[in-house]
């Protein structure tokens, strides 16, 4: 009987020992998947926001030529004003 019950508790011992050797591996790997999969959602956000990027310099790029236009037709305005002052200035 008491060889018995030392059986039992190296059975025991050996079986925790390989649980624990289970879980640890089994940890280990998913560690690893939750570590790619960390890095895939940060490589997502990262395109994410060089998209957003892109879209914002493609807004400042069309507001640059709409001021543009408005320089070039102010100037033109008003030169064309000063032409006419000028010509009117004259004529009298």
């Amino acid at each position: 009987m008491k060889d018995e019950v030392l059986k039992k508790e190296e059975l025991i011992k050996i079986i925790k020992s390989l649980v624990a050797e289970q879980i640890e591996a089994y940890v280990r790997k998913h560690e690893e998947k939750m570590k790619e999969f960390s890095l895939l959602e940060r490589i997502i956000r990262v395109e994410e926001e060089l998209k957003a990027q892109r879209e914002m310099d493609k807004r400042f790029e069309s507001v640059e030529k709409r001021l543009l236009f408005l320089q070039w037709f102010m100037a033109g305005g008003f030169t064309l004003i000063s032409v006419l002052i000028t010509i009117i200035n004259f004529l009298k």
